[in-house]
């Protein structure tokens, strides 16, 4: 978004059309797929009262009927096996944008999608705090240190169902690049001269070679502990 923005500013530049044109055919195909379109629905940047991003059809249909109910009703039909969450993760401050004479992802989504705000209804079943999303306190877009991830786990004692509902819209990838890369992974690792690797071990290298960037930072936590 903040690319589009960017580029859609640049009026006297002969390549703006041409990359925009590009842009939005990128993003009609993002927005085609149920997981980028749920995951765009629950970020309180792009999805507030007000905010024409969506339409009511797209909103009940595919967003809150066909995906996000049915993903939640998957998670409580599996084992019951239960773990225990990690350490709560630092809250992000909503401050005020300090982009002062930049480049306005705010305000270039404010021209987007519109402005609003309003007070979200209390509600108790979770398809009404689903439907209640499109009613949520808008978020500056300008915060750097904006998390998501942060922002839904800071609700996770407030209403545990839409965090572990969270866990998953915001952990599913955007395009295949991610899975293509973990199965090269898996036939680095799984060779014929270690064909008789255990699951659980196999399962375990593949998490640390998948996810290298954390071993620094879920070792601090697990110290702390």
């Amino acid at each position: 978004m903040t690319a589009f923005g960017r580029v859609s500013a640049l009026e006297s530049n002969m390549f703006r059309t041409a990359i925009l044109e590009s842009m939005q055919h990128r993003e009609k195909a993002l927005f085609g797929n149920y997981a980028f379109q749920t995951a765009v629905f629950m970020d309180p940047r792009f999805s507030f009262h007000g905010s024409n991003l969506f339409s009511s059809s797209q909103k009940e249909r595919i967003v809150l009927c066909d995906y996000l109910l049915a993903v939640y009703n998957k998670l409580t039909n599996k084992s019951q096996t239960s773990h225990q969450d990690p350490s709560p993760l630092p809250a992000n401050e909503g401050v005020p944008s300090t982009s002062q004479g930049k480049f306005s992802l705010n305000c270039y989504l404010s021209s987007r999608l519109g402005e609003s705000s309003a007070t979200i209804p209390k509600s108790n079943t979770l398809e009404i705090r689903l439907r209640n999303l499109q009613y949520q306190q808008r978020v500056d877009a300008d915060i750097q240190d904006f998390s998501i991830v942060h922002y839904w786990a800071q609700k996770r004692f407030e209403d545990s169902e839409m965090w572990k509902l969270a866990r998953v819209v915001f952990g599913a990838a955007a395009t295949q690049c991610t899975v293509e890369r973990d199965f090269s992974q898996f036939n680095i690792v799984l060779t014929k001269p270690r064909n008789r690797l255990k699951d659980q071990n196999l399962e375990n290298v593949l998490k640390i070679r998948a996810n290298k960037g954390m071993i620094q930072e879920a070792l601090c936590a697990a110290l702390q502990e």
